[in-house]
């Protein structure tokens, strides 16, 4: 309930942050840290999946050289994009 005494605050956050806030967060679920001990963890391809695939990795301590890069299951481009041949590069996450 916002009072006249309330303060609201804003944080913006780059999409990248976002999802890596996100991941954060993920692993910290007690029910996901049950998985990770006691479980097989599938994680499907997907950029905020790549934020969290490197986490869990982390968080278990077998991340080593773990690239995120090309962790996504679909691409947004802007309408009319034309590729012509030329190689997509995504920016490791």
């Amino acid at each position: 309930m916002m009072t006249e005494n309330s303060v609201t605050k804003l944080f913006l956050l780059t999409p990248a942050a976002g999802k890596r806030l996100i991941a954060k967060a993920f692993v910290q679920i007690p029910e996901i840290k049950k998985a990770l001990k006691e479980h097989t963890v599938v994680i499907i391809a997907g950029t905020t999946n790549g934020y969290i695939a490197r986490e869990l990795l982390e968080h278990t301590g077998i991340a080593g050289d773990f690239s995120a890069k090309g962790f996504y299951r679909g691409i947004t481009l802007p309408p009319g994009y034309k590729n012509e041949g030329r190689s997509l590069n995504f920016p490791a996450t």
